[in-house]
């Protein structure tokens, strides 16, 4: 995940426009949660930068292709929820780190809720819905190719 993540990431934070729909991509980032976990897993800093990068990833150079690409990582966080608690029930511990699967705790409803209202607001166009569209389908597809 932090192959695909970590490019990915990069390119939606290069996009400009995140403000004026009212979202804040900087509560949104996944890539430091997988570091995190990674070094709790043993990896160094080091070890980090070794490891293999996506270089297919989506295309996303208008904002409506960032919404749809954004769609699919925020929608991740749902399944995410079901992951965590499929992995605490299977160690019988709250005490392990898994942040990229609990990325937003609590507040996991209340942010899908927020993005899918801010989406929804800006696709206000047939040629903007299917922008978005297309590009949550591409990101599915090379999040395929990439595992």
């Amino acid at each position: 995940m932090y192959g695909f993540y970590h490019p990915l990431e990069a390119r939606l934070f290069a996009l400009h426009g995140w403000s004026s729909v009212g979202l804040a991509l900087e509560a949104r980032k996944k890539v430091p949660l997988l570091e995190a976990d990674l070094i709790h897993a043993g990896m160094t800093e080091t070890t980090l930068l070794s490891l293999p990068i996506c270089q297919t990833l989506p295309r996303v150079e208008t904002f409506a292709q960032g919404l749809g690409c954004l769609y699919v990582v925020e929608g991740a966080t749902l399944g995410g929820q079901v992951l965590t608690r499929h992995f605490q029930r299977q160690t019988h511990t709250q005490q392990w780190s898994c942040s990229f699967f609990r990325s937003y705790r609590d507040r996991t409803g209340p942010m899908w809720k927020e993005f899918v209202e801010k989406v929804t607001s800006y696709a206000t166009t047939t040629a903007t819905e299917e922008s978005i569209l297309s590009s949550a389908m591409e990101t599915f597809l090379c999040l395929e190719q990439w595992l």
